[in-house]
């Protein structure tokens, strides 16, 4: 048929058509049939009320998929699948635990497969006490939950669909948050880059991840890393960057604006706007949308992102 017909004739006559990539199909079989199955994992938790005891491991299956966002749409518009929506969070009790940080990381860990890999890959083993196996395990619970996955009665990382329990349980794994109000986004939220620097320390993540400042600091001296992100006040401005020869396409912006009137730090808005890889349009999800909706300006998201750019505002960019 290609050798028959020009691309613009195939792509009419396959709109609509799905399929899984080449790259995704291997490593689903290879995780299938092999040893990939199970994970390390350090079960550190607290054992007060039976003494002390060391932490134990544990090789245990994983309460999550290892690839996301897998099955694809052939769409000559530019779009691809729509994205599975995110919880709101708006049901967490307004003197509950703060929610932005989980909101945050469900928001690009579930748009971003390349970011998913690099978690679900990393170098040290899992622990109870860390946040990723947590925040995986929910992100499939709540966004995946089609995908049935039989969780080991072993693992310590089992499926929890209350949101106010999620939240906490992955506060509790975050790093120290401080309970200071102020007008700055930082001091709103409870949380800034030097939090995401202690999210994802370099012992686990320095050789396929790094976290900057601004997008501006994406320089050639990253051009070996899988994933990019970029944490602060400024806007990603194009859609596509070459670093140090290699091509990195933004997958994934955040936006989120404080309402500082109530210093509360529930009160925010929140926005998503992601797409697949290879694809050209953007999709987006507002915090009380409850479905992914089309980017109606496509790709061209950067003049709605600049407007955006207000006191209160924090962005996160993700690039791979």
């Amino acid at each position: 048929a290609r050798l028959r017909f020009n691309e613009g004739v195939l792509r009419q006559h396959t709109q609509g058509s799905t399929y899984v990539s080449f790259n995704d199909m291997v490593r689903t079989q290879l995780h299938d049939t092999s040893d990939q199955k199970n994970i390390h994992v350090i079960d550190d938790r607290p054992r007060e009320s039976r003494g002390n005891r060391e932490p134990r491991d544990r090789h245990v299956r994983r309460s999550w998929p290892v690839c996301i966002n897998i099955l694809q749409t052939e769409d000559s518009t530019g779009y691809g699948t729509q994205f599975r929506s995110i919880p709101q969070f708006s049901k967490v009790a307004r003197c509950g635990p703060p929610t932005a940080m989980t909101w945050t990381l469900f928001a690009i860990i579930s748009s971003c497969p390349t970011l998913w890999k690099v978690i679900d890959m990393k170098n040290l083993p899992f622990r109870w006490s860390r946040w990723e196996g947590w925040t995986l395990t929910a992100i499939h619970t709540l966004c995946f939950g089609f995908d049935r996955i039989k969780v080991d009665k072993g693992s310590p990382f089992q499926k929890n669909k209350t949101l106010a329990k999620i939240v906490g349980k992955i506060n509790d794994c975050l790093p120290a948050i401080h309970e200071t109000r102020g007008n700055t986004a930082a001091s709103f939220y409870q949380f800034n880059k030097n939090c995401f620097d202690q999210l994802f320390p370099p012992a686990d993540y320095s050789s396929k991840l790094a976290i900057v400042g601004s997008p501006t600091q994406i320089d050639a001296t990253l051009a070996e890393k899988d994933v990019i992100i970029s944490v602060g006040n400024d806007t990603p401005t194009d859609g596509r960057q070459i670093v140090g020869g290699t091509m990195f396409e933004l997958r994934v912006v955040c936006i989120l604006r404080a309402n500082t009137r109530g210093r509360n730090p529930q009160d925010y808005d929140s926005i998503r706007f992601m797409r697949h890889p290879e694809f050209e349009c953007f999709w987006k999800q507002e915090r009380n949308d409850g479905i992914a909706t089309k980017c109606i300006t496509g790709q061209s998201i950067f003049d709605d992102l600049a407007s955006m750019r207000t006191p209160g505002a924090f962005f996160f960019a993700c690039v791979a």
